[in-house]
């Protein structure tokens, strides 16, 4: 943003009522000579920021949990390891063993910042599986397989008050 000033000695900083980002104040001297030059404001995102996207996520991921069978929502970060028909499956329940710890990025272009995994977390699946050829043969069984998310956080509404997360 471009603002023209009368010389002097400017104090530039955030807004107090910033929910996210947090960022040291700058002092800009301005003189008739230097016309053109700029002051950079530099950002980070604060610890509340990194706690909603951590919800965000956590909650994604629960609600994957919750709809997956024996395959998996594709919008999920993590897949099903049963690889047989659904029919070949009865009392499929999934939970998650222990969460990711997922690291958030730095502000970039337009508020946004990439979302990664620090730590894998893990969720299993305990199901019975048809093992029999002729007639049924149930058999119980348990499998697991790591939750990796990654994806992107975005500073939303008007007063830039929340957090968006899309997870790919």
């Amino acid at each position: 943003m471009r603002l023209p000033a009368f010389p002097g000695t400017y104090t530039i900083k955030l807004p107090d009522q910033g929910k996210y980002l947090t960022g040291a104040s700058v002092e800009q001297p301005i003189s008739w000579s230097s016309a053109g030059e700029s002051a950079q404001l530099t950002t980070t995102y604060n610890e509340a920021f990194r706690t909603d996207v951590e919800a965000q996520v956590k909650a994604r991921i629960d609600e994957c949990i919750k709809q997956a069978t024996n395959e998996v929502p594709s919008d999920c970060p993590f897949s099903s390891p049963l690889y047989y028909p659904a029919s070949s499956y009865r009392k499929v329940a999934w939970k998650v063993d222990n969460y990711p710890k997922i690291t958030v990025g730095e502000p970039g272009y337009e508020g946004g910042v990439q979302i990664s995994t620090e730590q894998d977390g893990k969720a299993s699946v305990g199901y019975e599986h048809d093992e029999g050829f002729l007639e049924p043969d149930w058999k119980a069984g348990r499998q697991e397989t790591t939750i990796s998310p990654s994806g992107s956080a975005t500073i939303t509404g008007e007063k830039l008050d929340a957090v968006e997360v899309t997870l790919s």
